[in-house]
């Protein structure tokens, strides 16, 4: 029964016997006096900020707690504050445990810059109270993006090779003015283009100093189509919504396509013969890749040798082995050559072997290698004979003759002949030796005087 309250209560009598009066000797009456309703207002912290423009759900809380008497009705809570002031969205909660929470939500899109005290009503329709608390509006922060390092502003993926061409690069911001906000990046990457991860959530404390936002991986599947999109990274801040962005020109390629040049060259049995095949960029929007060349013999691939030695050396071993720098093909670099050296052993037959030699992109591997052949003419030791047309013939004192000798050889392979005349006059001055180089189907000369 609340204080100062009173209940009136009737008593009614019967009897049953109509022969007796019934009397009332006393009634005994429990009653319990209730103290009167109250409730608080306690906002969650005395001072709170925004940055000019922003709007932040659940800035601060109220919290309403009832202070006497049992659970209480349901509290509607407003909000006021001086004219420039951010604004609250009114609330309400039902303190039915004694207590009950409203989150304040709280917007400063039209607010001026400075502090405002703002005052909480809160109301259950017979009680009214009040809580205040102030807001600062500060200056919405200006921040810049760019990519670290400051050159790496485009590169090259090739679609399909995720794992094996995609690019790193960092986003670095810097905050230039204004409060402390979050700033949120995500990037318009065209369909068929990864950008990962994504968004990601920046911040930065000191004002003019550049730090690491993120690191990216860029990518593109099979899907993606090729072409040169240009990916923008924006940068948005959580309150303000004020927005920078930051471009990256991509370039999406196919796996690479070339050509390598065949070779050919004799080789004596124990001696070795190098040459040059030339890889050609097979363009048409086909993507940068190294090629790849790996040393094998006719034991540990008998497959390239045409015909094929036996595979425990018996009949000797052909080895081949590359030298040079690296061979990359691309948009920038239409052609590249390699350094091929051929080895057959001392037991190896002479003959003609053709060995295949495999270029294999780093990227997109054995499915887009090409070849190229070697064919490698064996010889024997090297022989040679002599010829004179005019071998025979007389001189005059003080005179000279010249004697022109043709060098002819069998061998495939060409080896430096010095001749020389000896059996000569002890007297003559004037005689010299001579060398030339003959090959197979190719005399030379050697020319004494």
């Amino acid at each position: 029964l609340p204080q100062n309250q009173w209940v009136q209560y009737r008593v009614g009598l019967g009897a049953l016997d109509t022969a007796q009066t019934p009397t009332l000797d006393f009634i005994q009456i429990y009653y319990q006096v209730d103290t009167p309703y109250d409730f608080t207002l306690t906002p969650s912290s005395a001072s709170a900020s925004i940055v000019q423009g922003g709007t932040v759900n659940g800035l601060l809380t109220m919290t309403v707690t009832v202070t006497n008497g049992s659970a209480g009705p349901a509290t509607t809570i407003s909000y006021s504050s001086p004219g420039g002031g951010p604004t609250i969205s009114p609330g309400s909660c039902t303190p039915a445990t004694g207590t009950c929470v409203v989150d304040m939500n709280v917007n400063a899109s039209s607010a001026a810059l400075g502090s405002y005290t703002i005052t909480a009503t809160g109301s259950n329709g017979t009680l009214t109270r009040y809580a205040s608390f102030t807001v600062t509006v500060d200056p919405a922060m200006d921040f810049s993006l760019r990519w670290a390092p400051t050159s790496q502003t485009s590169g090259e993926v090739i679609r399909g090779y995720q794992g094996n061409s995609n690019i790193q690069t960092v986003v670095e911001l810097m905050r230039n003015s204004g409060a402390v906000e979050n700033v949120f990046i995500t990037a318009d990457e065209p369909a068929g283009v990864v950008v990962a991860p994504e968004p990601v959530l920046c911040s930065t404390m000191t004002t003019g100093v550049w730090v690491t936002c993120a690191s990216f991986t860029i990518s593109a599947a099979a899907s993606a189509a090729t072409g040169n999109p240009t990916v923008t990274f924006t940068g948005v801040t959580d309150q303000s919504g004020t927005a920078h962005t930051v471009a990256f020109a991509l370039r999406v390629r196919t796996p690479l396509a070339f050509s390598l040049s065949n070779m050919s060259g004799p080789a004596f049995q124990g001696n070795s013969v190098t040459r040059q095949t030339t890889g050609t960029y097979g363009g048409l929007w086909a993507g940068t890749e190294q090629v790849n060349f790996v040393g094998f013999s006719s034991t540990s691939n008998p497959s390239a040798f045409s015909p094929q030695l036996a595979s425990d050396g018996s009949q000797g071993v052909i080895s081949v082995s590359f030298s040079g720098g690296t061979c990359t093909l691309g948009e920038a670099s239409a052609s590249c050559q390699k350094s091929v050296t051929v080895t057959p052993s001392t037991l190896v037959p002479v003959g003609q072997y053709v060995i295949t030699i495999t270029g294999t992109p780093a990227i997109s591997g054995s499915a887009y290698a090409r070849q190229a052949t070697f064919t490698l003419t064996v010889d024997g030791p090297f022989d040679f004979s002599l010829s004179c047309g005019g071998c025979a013939g007389s001189i005059e004192q003080g005179q000279e003759i010249v004697i022109p000798v043709t060098v002819s050889s069998p061998s495939a392979v060409g080896a430096s002949v010095s001749v020389s005349v000896s059996g000569y006059p002890v007297a003559s001055t004037g005689i010299f030796s001579g060398s030339c180089t003959p090959y197979l189907n190719n005399p030379c000369t050697a020319t004494l005087y």
